[in-house]
């Protein structure tokens, strides 16, 4: 956790830097900042999730034994970009769970999310992919951002060696979850409306998961590699 705080604390400063859109001549003076106008996209993205859970005991013990499974993720987004800076709000539908060994005997869960999620970018390379590079904006695009979504758990399994319990029938899982997410994308301009984006995403679920076990803390845990195409609405 206190690597996600670091990373969240560098966000917050580095628009304060950046974002300004004033930059330098060669002789050092200052050029006339930059006037960008608000354009807007859509967009549709999928990928996997390797999923697990951060489980700590009523020692306050970490169990590092639990392994990952892995999942698809898949949704819909919407782009409001200005400049250096993109407003990202999107609806998904995400596989999550764990895998673990108990005395020899195989636990795993699988767990499906619908999800709402609004995420910040920065661009670190102020790109055409953005559909507001002007002049010498380059052919890709860097970002960092900070994302928060808040989910709802439709639907889960958890099989015990040949035995399958309904998570959501015995009410032994919250079905409410709030993530934070650090994430960071690499994107190109396809043609003037279409842009093509790769992004990998550490989520990490902030609330306790478990309903039953109020001296132990479960949190889902996911890492996500995504695909998403987007087009500019004119």
């Amino acid at each position: 956790m206190k690597k996600l705080f670091v990373y969240i604390l560098l966000l917050l400063l580095i628009p304060r830097g950046f974002s300004g859109g004033s930059i330098f001549d060669i002789d050092g003076r200052i050029k006339k900042a930059e006037s960008f106008k608000i354009d807007y996209a859509i967009g549709l993205f999928g990928g996997l999730n390797f999923s697990t859970y951060s489980f700590e005991n009523s020692d306050g013990e970490y169990d590092r034994n639990y392994d990952y499974i892995r999942g698809s993720n898949y949704g819909l987004s919407l782009i409001i970009a200005k400049g250096y800076h993109q407003f990202r709000p999107e609806l998904s539908f995400h596989k999550g769970g764990a895998r673990y060994i108990y005395n020899n005997t195989p636990i795993t869960w699988e767990t499906s999310y619908l999800s709402a999620h609004f995420a910040y970018m920065f661009n670190l390379v102020r790109s055409r992919y953005d559909f507001t590079g002007r002049g010498n904006a380059a052919p890709f695009s860097i970002r960092i951002g900070l994302a928060v979504g808040f989910n709802y758990l439709a639907s889960g399994i958890q099989t015990i060696g040949d035995k399958e319990i309904s998570l959501t029938g015995t009410n032994a899982i919250s079905r409410f979850d709030v993530n934070i997410s650090p994430l960071a994308t690499f994107g190109i301009r396809l043609t003037n409306l279409l842009a093509f984006n790769i992004e990998y995403r550490f989520n990490y679920g902030i609330l306790q998961i478990e309903r039953n076990s109020p001296t132990q803390k479960t949190h889902n845990l996911y890492h996500s590699l995504l695909v998403a195409i987007y087009h500019k609405i004119d």
